[in-house]
């Protein structure tokens, strides 16, 4: 169950960790079957019980179900009908619960009509860097660690296991990770300059790559003084995704007179991005307080070198200088930069070893394992 209002019904441009996790589940368990419930902006109340009743009246022999019911709520915290548990006959409830507010309902819900429930947290408090949002978010958990604290709890990263136990939670490390097709990266079939072609990218350029909202904690500003200091027209950047700073960045190509190295597309779909990551040269991440950072095991496991600035997601990720590069400024970042243009021989051991990395240590089919409640 996922109380995380989207704007989408099929999550079509993110990486969907609840169903990369629900087929490693139907595959280690082949006994169980997975329903996943989620909201969205996009459905309606008649979309959703035409929804609902196809999706009811299927058989019971498939393995996974997707239930997308109409937003309620406000911001990005939903409210959910809990009689739908019911419905669906829950024996277990594995609850993304992070920071929303209605996650004390689902767990005083589920202990009142003894339906088993855990918790899977990849955050417990905002990363936004408004002061007013974080001291309200520290305000609103006090009620949800009341709770969090009567069921089970599994931490996505180290970083969020130790805020737990500080405020008195204990809790157990699993992992979020990649589905195993994905694991075995880029099938190459796609020739890179094809890639490019279709994107509206350069041939003989080196192109770096940022992928994530376009707000500021996530630093995209920086990403462009970053390319401005390289002060080499033969890097170019690729940024994908939208959001409140668009305006602001698009402003500041112009300021530094970048307009001819700067492509932005604000979304591609999730099934696409392989190709993306495979035309490209370096993945940047400037967000200083990365949680984990999906796109940052996607780009380890499609060949695209990482050089992020240390955050709790990356330096549990990376091996700094054997799977990617771990960075303390943008100096820092433009000699990582520098040091894998010139040393192909360096770049390809690093590709290679992050991709080895992933799929032995971070694949749905390990963190499953973890679990201790399945039966």
């Amino acid at each position: 169950m996922k109380l995380y209002i989207t704007n989408e019904v099929n999550n079509a441009f993110y990486n969907s960790q609840e169903m990369g996790l629900a087929k490693a589940l139907v595959e280690k368990h082949p006994e169980h079957h997975v329903d996943i419930v989620m909201l969205s902006e996009s459905v309606s109340k008649r979309q959703y019980s035409k929804l609902r009743a196809e999706v009811l009246g299927q058989d019971e022999a498939g393995d996974i179900r997707v239930h997308v019911l109409p937003a309620k709520g406000f911001g990005h915290h939903g409210f959910i009908e809990l009689g739908i548990l019911k419905e669906l006959k829950a024996d277990l409830v594995h609850l993304l619960a992070d920071n929303m507010f209605y996650a004390p309902q689902v767990i005083s819900y589920c202990l009142k009509n003894d339906i088993r429930c855990h918790l899977y947290i990849g955050t417990l408090f905002t990363d936004s860097s408004n002061g007013l949002k974080r001291a309200v978010s520290r305000v609103m958990m006090g009620r949800n660690l009341s709770a969090y604290r009567k069921v089970p709890v599994y931490a996505k990263t180290p970083y969020v296991l130790k805020l737990l136990k500080e405020n008195g939670i204990e809790a157990k490390l699993a992992p979020v990770g990649i589905d195993p097709e994905s694991a075995q990266g880029h099938d190459g079939v796609t020739d890179v300059l094809e890639i490019r072609e279709h994107y509206g990218l350069p041939f003989a350029k080196k192109i770096l790559l940022f992928v994530g909202r376009l707000e500021d904690y996530k630093r995209p500003l920086e990403a462009i003084q970053l390319l401005s200091d390289l002060a080499d027209s033969s890097f170019h950047l690729l940024m994908i995704g939208d959001g409140e700073l668009s305006t602001s960045l698009d402003e500041r190509i112009k300021e530094l007179g970048l307009q001819g190295r700067v492509r932005r597309i604000p979304k591609i779909p999730n099934s696409e991005m392989k190709d993306i990551y495979r035309a490209c040269d370096f993945f940047v991440n400037f967000n200083r307080v990365e949680i984990y950072g999906m796109a940052i095991l996607e780009a380890m496991v499609n060949g695209c070198p990482v050089i992020a600035m240390r955050a709790p997601g990356p330096e549990f990720l990376i091996d700094d200088g054997r799977t990617g590069f771990l960075c303390d400024s943008d100096e820092e970042m433009r000699r990582k930069i520098a040091l894998l243009t010139r040393n192909e021989d360096l770049r390809r051991e690093m590709t290679e070893k992050a991709r080895e990395h992933v799929a032995s240590e971070l694949t749905w089919e390990r963190t499953v394992e973890l679990f201790e409640d399945w039966n």
